[in-house]
């Protein structure tokens, strides 16, 4: 049997993630003169900018009980990495790690299936279109387009129930209560039509002048795993809306990837 030596394996990539740690300082435990170890002082410092939205090198070495020669080195290594933004003389959160800590980052299936879908029903209807989820018992909205703004991957907000999208998603969960807005009779029937028609409409009803219908968005095994709604400024929905948001949603299911997939929300699974 043939063994590998250190020096038969194959190197690391340049540019590889522990090459990159390497080159800036991060990889290994390795203490300062503290005890301190490299990363549990990134930890800090990440610590302390997150309680602050941007601050100055002094704040956040005493934030961090760092010298401020060590904090300086380590934000310097940070930003090199994009976990950390330097502006001038100030230091936030980088994009790099709100990419990585954003809520909507297990839906990344969803939005490569989504976003030609969604431009087509924007561009066709010249509607405001989204796609939602649901997670923790809210509805986040993942993806937007629209004719004038294009596309946009927004910050996750909480998206309210009573809106057409959220009853979508509400209606899969039985064990919650109605959205904002209803008796517990009202949603009983709202939510058996949904479930019957797989529809939903929301007209003037959280927003005056605005109205919105939204599908589920299906895996292939039946399971809804979002809700495709589009949203107009108008007095009542165009004549073919619906149906033309209903076949958006087909072609997005067409480009799910196979189950298993994250369900929408701990409490769907069935």
């Amino acid at each position: 049997m043939f063994h590998s030596s250190p020096s038969s394996r194959s190197p690391d990539p340049v540019g590889s993630p522990r090459q990159m740690a390497t080159r800036n300082g991060l990889a290994g435990p390795r203490p300062d003169s503290s005890g301190r170890t490299v990363l549990e002082g990134a930890f800090k410092l990440l610590e302390a900018l997150s309680g602050v939205e941007n601050a100055g090198l002094s704040q956040l070495a005493r934030l961090a009980d760092l010298p401020k020669a060590t904090a300086h080195r380590l934000l310097t290594q940070l930003a090199a990495l994009g976990i950390v933004e330097q502006k001038g003389v100030t230091y936030r959160i980088g994009s790099g790690l709100r990419r990585l800590a954003s809520p909507v980052r297990p839906f990344r299936w969803l939005l490569i299936a989504g976003r030609k879908p969604c431009h087509a029903l924007a561009v066709a209807s010249g509607a405001d279109v989204s796609l939602s989820v649901l997670r923790d018992g809210e509805a986040l909205t993942v993806l937007t387009e629209s004719v004038t703004r294009g596309l946009v991957f927004p910050e996750p907000t909480a998206l309210p129930l009573a809106t057409a999208a959220g009853q979508i998603l509400l209606a899969e969960l039985p064990d919650l209560g109605p959205p904002a807005g209803f008796s517990d009779h009202e949603w009983r029937r709202r939510r058996a039509a949904i479930r019957q028609h797989g529809i939903a409409f929301d007209r003037h009803e959280v927003i005056n002048g605005m109205c919105c219908v939204a599908v589920p968005v299906r895996a292939s095994d039946g399971r809804v795993v979002a809700a495709l709604a589009a949203r107009v400024s108008a007095g009542s929905l165009p004549r073919g809306l619906p149906d033309t948001v209903r076949r958006s949603a087909v072609a997005i299911s067409r480009h799910l990837p196979e189950p298993p997939l994250p369900v929408q929300d701990r409490r769907c699974a069935h």
